[in-house]
């Protein structure tokens, strides 16, 4: 269960049992932008404060309280971002991201509101917070909301919060609606307006315990969100309607109602795995593959690379210098020779591995360094180009060899494959790579294949050949 869900189970629990008189109001209060307006300077105070009070740290750490907040503080007022090439540093908020930033800004939300409810005359009858939404039964008899609100607002200059009144006796909390009734507070599951119901496919391509899960996680936020059968039973109607329109199969859904009915376990579920592996989902393939690791106690799980995320999000922007991959380079060397070779990775990783084996002097590492040991000559790192581009690594071996064969004893590197004889008369006269200017980049390519250029004969030339063949036979 994720946190979500767990914390809406709480909040439901917590509500069960409470009495709200007629004249009450039902709210919620949402902060404003929480993590970049919550101030840090701020922050570390009560957190120092919150640590000096604990008389368990001890037993917890070692670390003394400075030195916690020493760490702390470098960690929450030295954020960096990177956006495209540049680097940023955030000056003002908690950073979006971090594992400290949702700790922090409990603990100082926590702060405010204890301080804004102990300093005002009227007292909430219930006040409930999921880091920055809140709950709220206030007594509207007593003393106005609004004015409660302009308090809490004050406490800060940078958190603010909007406000949100029941409608009609009802008011939505995380995915769960509230309703009155006879001073008791109801519960079922909220869907908001522009909820289209589209749920995954059954007939899409993914393993069917994802789609059993999914039917599993409906059913059982049903159990936890109604308060009452009657609203358990309209919800599993609704569950019904939006699984049939995805495609679910009426008995599939049937039998998983059954087994969570009765509370089914199967050993397999309860026995500890001995192993778990990770595949790629197949259809028809994956399943027999999980029925064999079930037999042997291995837990499968499966995943899929294509996804929305891998399609869309890009976390390495784009560099204004690209460094391709897959490719043919040539270093040049200042004595007019040059070391021709290849790579699967980009060109910056395999000529930063070059400098580095060029410093160690190893002649055993490369011929980079042979040579370098050999004639003292300096490499010019800054002119390398990219001589063509090749995704399969065999054809890749092979265009580097046709490369260093046709440079001859201009090339110092030697190919990692044997083109046999036969074949480098025609590299000699086939052109593998186009003639690039010096003032721009080398375009990618992939490797020409290594065949003879001829002409295709027309009709009249053909029968003219034909002819002087036979009157020479002749």
């Amino acid at each position: 269960m994720n946190l979500w869900a767990l914390y809406a189970k709480n909040f439901i629990e917590k509500i069960r049992n409470v009495d709200i008189p007629d004249e009450a109001l039902m709210g919620s209060f949402d902060v404003v932008n929480l993590f970049t307006t919550t101030p840090v300077t701020e922050a570390l105070q009560v957190l120092r404060q919150r640590l000096e009070e604990d008389d368990k740290l001890p037993d917890r750490t070692h670390h003394s309280v400075d030195t916690l907040m020493e760490m702390v503080t470098v960690c929450t007022q030295n954020t960096y971002f990177q956006f495209g090439t540049d680097f940023y540093k955030q000056v003002r908020g908690m950073a979006m991201g971090s594992p400290l930033s949702p700790v922090l800004c409990n603990i100082y939300l926590e702060h405010l509101e204890n301080r804004a409810i102990n300093s005002f005359i009227t007292k909430p009858i219930l006040f409930c917070r999921y880091v920055d939404d809140i709950f709220f039964v206030w007594p509207e008899g007593v003393c106005s909301i609004e004015e409660f609100h302009t308090h809490l607002n004050a406490q800060s200059t940078d958190i603010k919060f909007t406000i949100e009144k029941e409608v009609n006796g009802t008011i939505p909390f995380l995915d769960v609606l509230v309703k009155r009734n006879n001073h008791k507070l109801e519960t079922e599951v909220y869907r908001k307006a522009t909820d289209s119901g589209l749920y995954l496919q059954y007939d899409s391509n993914h393993p069917k315990a994802v789609k059993n899960g999914i039917v599993n996680t409906m059913l059982h936020r049903a159990e936890t969100h109604s308060s009452t059968p009657s609203n358990y039973n309209q919800e599993v109607k609704k569950i019904d309607e939006i699984l049939i329109r995805n495609k679910y199969p009426p008995k599939l859904i049937k039998n998983i109602k059954e087994k969570r009915k009765n509370k089914l376990k199967t050993t397999a579920e309860e026995k500890k795995p001995d192993a778990t592996i990770v595949l790629p989902y197949i259809p028809r393939l994956s399943e027999k593959i999980k029925k064999l690791g079930n037999k042997n106690n291995i837990r499968v799980v499966f995943k899929s690379k294509e996804t929305i995320k891998s399609k869309i999000v890009n976390f390495k922007p784009k560099s204004k210098k690209l460094s391709p991959k897959e490719v043919i380079y040539n270093i040049p060397c200042e004595c007019g020779k040059s070391y021709i070779g290849e790579t699967g990775r980009t060109v910056e990783v395999r000529l930063k591995e070059h400098q580095a084996s060029v410093k160690k002097c190893d002649p055993d590492i490369s011929k980079l360094t042979e040579h370098k040991l050999k004639t003292g000559h300096r490499f010019k790192w800054e002119d390398v180009k990219v001589i063509g581009k090749e995704s399969n690594w065999r054809k890749r071996k092979i265009h580097e060899a046709a490369e260093i064969l046709k440079g001859a004893d201009k090339v110092i590197s030697t190919p990692s494959f044997e083109i046999d004889p036969v074949w480098r008369p025609l590299i000699h006269n086939t052109r593998l790579r186009p003639k690039y200017k010096a003032t721009e980049n080398p375009p990618v390519r992939r490797s020409a294949r290594l065949r003879a250029r001829v002409q295709p004969i027309t009709a009249p030339e053909r029968t003219t050949r034909q002819r002087r063949t036979w009157q020479d036979g002749q």
